[in-house]
């Protein structure tokens, strides 16, 4: 199951998307066991296309 844990406890993440100061980079680790490598790669791969096609989505 996914954890969303902001690195800085100062700055949380959904504070950071309230602010109107320009863009926002999000940095994802993944911790992935070795034998489930191939089907997250396969569904890290299927989010990736969804994202690109978002207004407003510059890169991955």
């Amino acid at each position: 199951m996914a954890k969303l844990q902001n690195l800085d406890p100062n700055t949380p993440m959904f504070a950071q998307f309230k602010e109107k100061t320009g863009p926002i980079v999000l940095a994802n680790t993944f911790i992935v066991p070795k034998e489930r490598t191939e089907s997250f790669l396969a569904l890290f791969r299927r989010q990736a296309e969804f994202m690109k096609a978002q207004p407003g989505f510059v890169s991955l």
